[in-house]
């Protein structure tokens, strides 16, 4: 199968997933001749840590208008009827939106027309997304190609919040790649347990697993970890008032967090006022590999997420399943597909969402037991072996894609 994988940026600090489906897939006979398109081209931030040989190979359509303009040209000479049922599709969609969002789809759909060219060049039998824009503009190119497409659930931005076209997605995707039960759930539920039971495919997010379990240091002080986005999403203030409630009980620890966003300024200030100057250490964004430093170096790993009040919501944290991966017990939220990865007293706790007691309660049970850390680290290790291990996860990928219809 002539296969083609379409994202909204390649490649992205924050997807790493995605190249490591990409590249697996290069790497499988089936494959080889696996093209990458992407929306738009990525940050120098993200170019940092690339393969530069996959990076060369990705093509990029929304700065190139041209292009895209005069692939539309093309189709509505060729295909006029293709044409009018992107239409129909796209106006059915928009008559219900403000301008600022019918500027920003117009762009997508416009795209859409560059990439099916490409792909009808390319000869693609099947086109993948990765996120909502990616998926509207595979949408449109299958509709216009007749090249069948899927689509990978993932959170917020593509499945729990506005999605533009969701159920028509679901109606028209060849398959629904959900990254967890949870996720694979809500789409039955959203779509009135319409959708065919074999068009979902749970498949998680692979992870690089250490060969053998990250012997842990259990430092005199013990050290919490976390990587994530400072987000509404991630709990980051719930989680300053549970470390802050830990040292006026006097227990002793050291957090460090990885990741940048929006809230990292506010959050560093919050640190601050509670006195934690001493015990937080907020690094903000880094490299993977700083990542994976502090993974071999903490005790415990924490993951304080919550849903936001406009529905925003994590799915599967890949953070949590890297942490599990270096044999660290965690603590957590039962917030969306955490449960599946946190087994609440088998290699972690599991708190209620903004439950600041709850979490400064389980941390506290982790600092002050040694042999506690130990035993869940190591049922985290397991665990992530059987469920996360990207050896397994991605040939699992690639089945699916061998057995589209």
């Amino acid at each position: 199968m002539r296969l083609a994988y379409m994202t909204v940026t390649f490649p992205s600090v924050t997807q790493t997933f995605v190249y490591r489906e990409i590249a697996y897939l290069k790497s499988q006979p089936d494959f080889t001749d696996l093209k990458i398109y992407a929306y738009q081209k990525p940050t120098a931030n993200d170019l940092k840590h690339a393969n530069n040989d996959l990076v060369k190979e990705c093509e990029y359509f929304k700065s190139n208008i041209f292009m895209n303009l005069i692939s539309l040209l093309k189709y509505i000479i060729i295909r006029p009827l293709k044409v009018a049922q992107v239409l129909k599709e796209w106006f059915s969609e928009t008559k219900r939106l403000d301008l600022h969002t019918n500027m920003q789809l117009i762009v997508h759909l416009l795209t859409a027309f560059g990439v099916a060219n490409k792909a009808e060049k390319d000869r693609i039998e099947h086109i993948h997304a990765h996120f909502s824009t990616a998926s509207t503009v595979a949408m449109f190119v299958s509709i216009l190609t007749g090249c069948s497409f899927s689509f990978t659930a993932h959170a917020s931005g593509d499945i729990y919040l506005y999605s533009p076209f969701l159920f028509r997605k679901i109606d028209l995707a060849n398959r629904i790649v959900s990254i967890s039960e949870y996720n694979k759930q809500y789409l039955e539920l959203i779509s009135n347990y319409s959708v065919d039971e074999n068009k979902i495919i749970i498949v998680t997010n692979g992870i690089e697993i250490p060969q053998k379990l990250v012997r842990k240091h259990n430092n005199n002080i013990p050290i919490l970890f976390m990587s994530a986005s400072f987000t509404e999403i991630k709990g980051y203030g719930t989680l300053m008032k549970a470390l802050s409630l830990l040292k006026k009980k006097g227990i002793k620890y050291k957090f460090i967090s990885v990741g940048g966003g929006s809230l990292f300024d506010k959050i560093s200030l919050m640190a601050k006022q509670y006195g934690l100057e001493n015990e937080v250490e907020l690094l903000g964004t880094q490299s993977f590999s700083v990542v994976q430093s502090n993974l071999e170096n903490a005790d415990i790993f924490v993951f304080s997420a919550e849903i936001g009040l406009n529905g925003a919501r994590d799915g599967m944290p890949t953070a949590i399943s890297e942490a599990m991966g270096y044999g660290l017990p965690v603590v957590a939220t039962r917030v969306t597909a955490i449960p599946e990865q946190v087994m609440h007293r088998k290699n972690g706790f599991l708190a209620n969402e903004r439950d600041v007691h709850g979490i400064a309660e389980y941390l506290q049970k982790l600092i002050e037991d040694k042999s506690l850390r130990e035993t869940m680290g190591a049922a985290s290790f397991k665990i992530a072996c059987e469920k996360f291990d990207k050896t397994n996860t991605l040939e699992n990928l690639a089945n699916v894609y061998r057995n589209i219809d």
